[in-house]
């Protein structure tokens, strides 16, 4: 499993900061299954359980959870729900410096022949019922992150902790020319117990919280 360059993630900061006091979203997708297109920027990375939505006549985006290196196996419901452990990742004495979890998340972006749109990527970063969601335009087509990568914590200004229960929402988007949303993929992933998670909340209550995030804080690193 390859480990993502950190230097084109700062180089990509461009921030959008914003907060969903909506309940966890319920995940959304077109196909959830796997897809073998994907390596995610690297090589091992799972790719059978890819919460995937077109785009267009032949885009795709896709969005999974999966475990870090040799860490154990994060599951799912089949549904875009993931299961991860808590705990620090300690495959790598940078991973444990740096306070990663024990689980990526990963996307993948297939164009297609659509033109002039544009992509963004929406990561929670409250453990809580609650989101709080941070984005950044994708520098790549595909890769896997960790929330506890440095680049991020940094640039975003939140403090990630792997060793407590949490649920956690990613949503990748895409836009057209007018900032209109012309598809999104969305999975959970829940951490250790996940504490008390709610009913699923309306994705369009997440919506309008993302839609508000237009006059939000913005600012590069």
């Amino acid at each position: 499993m390859k480990r993502s360059n950190i230097s084109t993630i700062i180089a990509a900061l461009t921030l959008t900061v914003g907060a969903a006091g909506a309940a966890v979203a319920a995940p959304t997708y077109s196909t959830f299954g796997a897809l073998p297109q994907a390596n995610f920027g690297g090589s091992g990375i799972p790719n059978g359980a890819v919460a995937s939505s077109t785009v267009g006549n032949d885009g795709v985006l896709g969005l999974t959870a999966t475990q870090r290196y040799s860490n154990p196996t994060v599951t799912n419901d089949g549904a875009g729900l993931f299961f991860a452990q808590t705990g620090v990742d300690q495959t790598s004495a940078s991973s444990i410096a740096s306070n990663y979890a024990r689980w990526n998340f990963a996307y993948y972006i297939n164009k297609g022949t659509n033109t002039g749109l544009t992509y963004q990527l929406f990561m929670d970063v409250n453990p809580n019922m609650g989101q709080s969601f941070v984005s950044i335009a994708p520098p790549t087509t595909q890769d896997s992150w960790n929330l506890g990568f440095n680049a991020f914590e940094t640039g975003f200004g939140y403090s990630f902790d792997p060793t407590i229960d949490g649920v956690y929402t990613f949503m990748l988007t895409a836009n057209d020319a007018n900032g209109l949303r012309v598809g999104m993929t969305s999975i959970d992933v829940q951490v250790g117990n996940g504490g008390n998670v709610p009913e699923p909340a309306t994705l369009a209550l997440v919506g309008l919280a993302i839609a508000g995030m237009g006059v939000a804080r913005r600012r590069k690193s």
